[in-house]
């Protein structure tokens, strides 16, 4: 939407560099007074034109109602430039169900002459600690926060129910002992992984652990698919 909304700016007679906020602004508006709050929500990047302000208007007193009621979120390419959305969102969104995220790559880091920054990763494990009711969290291409992600899972011990790790790269990440603690899991899925090793799987290796268990994936390249489920 946004984008759509900056093309239409674009073509304006008269164009104002406020435009496009103030256009956002009325549209979300609209929504939240007309249709109601959004029980699913994707939020992404788009290159390096998704400044944090356009992102920060959904933080707006009379806006951010449209989002407190979210079950379904994706983040996809956040840790670009919307930190200050990302800093927000788990003071807003914390009935999610159903988390999903692509593409973590963590660019603000690897920047040449850039000083490590965690504040992306602190923000993530703070977004996973305050919901109430996660039940799956569904994890695609990513190579950052492993750790802060999966350390922060020991808060959604008795909700979560399933767990996909699609195209992760594990290195560096430490032992999963925030996953061990979830023994409600009913499914677990490994789909062409890497980086894994035994001191991280170590915790999933006590007995007991994941009893409810109903079916595990595991798909490597060349390597078919292994899947068991419990019957």
């Amino acid at each position: 939407m946004l984008y759509a909304v900056e093309i239409w700016c674009s073509k304006l007679p008269k164009k104002r560099p406020t435009a496009v906020i103030s256009v956002m602004r009325v549209l979300l508006r609209l929504f939240l007074y007309n249709a109601g709050p959004l029980s699913s929500l994707k939020l992404a990047t788009i290159g390096e034109d998704y400044h944090d302000e356009k992102c920060m208007i959904l933080t707006e007193p009379e806006i951010k109602g449209l989002i407190t009621s979210v079950r379904t979120l994706s983040l996809d390419g956040f840790d670009y430039n919307q930190q200050g959305l990302l800093l927000r969102l788990p003071d807003l969104c914390q009935n999610v169900e159903n988390l999903c995220l692509r593409g973590w790559y963590g660019h603000q880091q690897h920047k040449v002459g850039a000083a490590p920054d965690d504040s992306a990763a602190i923000s993530l494990r703070r977004l996973i600690k305050a919901q109430r009711n996660l039940k799956t969290l569904d994890m695609i291409d990513c190579k950052s926060y492993l750790g802060y992600i999966i350390s922060a899972l020991d808060t959604q011990s008795i909700s979560l129910k399933t767990m996909k790790f699609r195209l992760v790269d594990f290195q560096d990440c430490g032992p999963w002992e925030g996953l061990a603690s979830c023994l409600n899991l009913r499914s677990l899925e490994f789909w062409f992984c890497k980086g894994i090793t035994h001191k991280m799987i170590k915790p999933l290796l006590n007995g007991g652990v994941f009893s409810e268990l109903e079916e595990v994936k595991l798909s490597q390249y060349g390597g078919g698919i292994f899947a068991r489920s419990k019957d």
